[in-house]
Parts: structure tokens; sequence; C-alpha cells
């Protein structure tokens, strides 16, 4: 192998690559629902420890004089390991995208679905009365409280004061 430094630049782009694949992958699998996100976080954390030591390792042999080529053989080694790793676990993870959604996933939109049906058929039922749920105080203003619930206005009152 050539311990060139354009070599070790093509070795720190390589690793810079990884770094970010591993960035992406994190932020895919944090989609998943809790069983599968497990386990695949599980692997995904192994893999940050390998690339850490990776990091240190290529920063000692680049501030190194003469570097060890047996050293640089095994930093190129454990790159190409952490490479197969990442390269299946993307590919687990795009089997998990494909496969069907989890029960409690299913379970949340069903749930989901019957809230917004029954605050729907509550809205046709109630017309313009405000639900249990919801403030009468959104959007509205003191002269429309005031006008409904049969209040005197702030600019009556005050007057009706110094009278």
């Amino acid at each position: 192998m050539n311990t060139k430094p354009e070599n070790k630049d093509g070795l720190a782009e390589k690793i810079e690559a990884t770094d970010n694949k591993l960035h992406l992958l994190e932020k895919e699998l944090e989609a998943f629902g809790e069983p599968a996100y497990e386990a695949l976080h599980d692997r995904l954390e192994a893999i940050k420890i390998e690339e850490h030591a990776l990091q240190r390792n290529f920063a000692e042999i680049r501030q190194s004089e003469a570097p060890d080529e047996s050293r640089t053989r095994k930093v190129e080694a454990l790159l190409h390991h952490i490479e197969a790793e990442e390269a299946e676990l993307e590919h687990d993870a795009e089997f998990l995208h494909h496969g069907a959604p989890s029960t409690l996933n299913l379970a949340y939109r069903i749930g989901s679905y019957f809230l917004n049906l029954g605050a729907f058929g509550a809205k046709k039922i109630f017309r313009g009365h405000h639900l249990l749920w919801h403030s009468p105080f959104v959007n509205t203003t003191g002269e429309r409280l005031a006008s409904r619930f049969h209040l005197p206005r702030a600019d009556e009152a005050s007057h009706s004061g110094k009278n």
C-alpha cells in the first residue's frame, strides 16, 4: 500500500463519507416503531463505536511522521468492515420500510381516525357551540364575548361608573 499524502486524503474522504452515512442511517431508524428500532439501533451503536475507533486510529496515522504500513492496512480493513456493516444495516432498514406497519402504528392511526370522526360529528350536531375540549376564548374578541353573554361592553361599563 502506498502511504503518500494524497492516499491519506482519499482515506479521509472515505471516513467522512462513512460518518455521514451513519448519521443518515440513525435518522432513518428513528422513523421505525419500537421493536424494530431497538434491534437496529443496537447494531448502529456498535458500528458507531467501531467508527470512533477508526477515526482515532486514522488521526494517529496522520500525526505520525512515518506511518506504519501494517497499521494503515488495518485502518483500511476496519473501514471496509464498517462500510459492509453499514450496507447490511441499510439493507435491513430498507426491508423494514417495505414491511407492514406495526400493530402500535395501526392502532394509533385507527384511534386518530375515530377521534377526528367524532370531533367532526360533534361539530355537526352542536353546530356553533364550542365543544368541551375547545376553548371559547380562541379567536374571540371582547366585544363578541360581551354580546354572547349579555354583558356590558368595556366602554359602557366605564361610562356607567362615572354617573
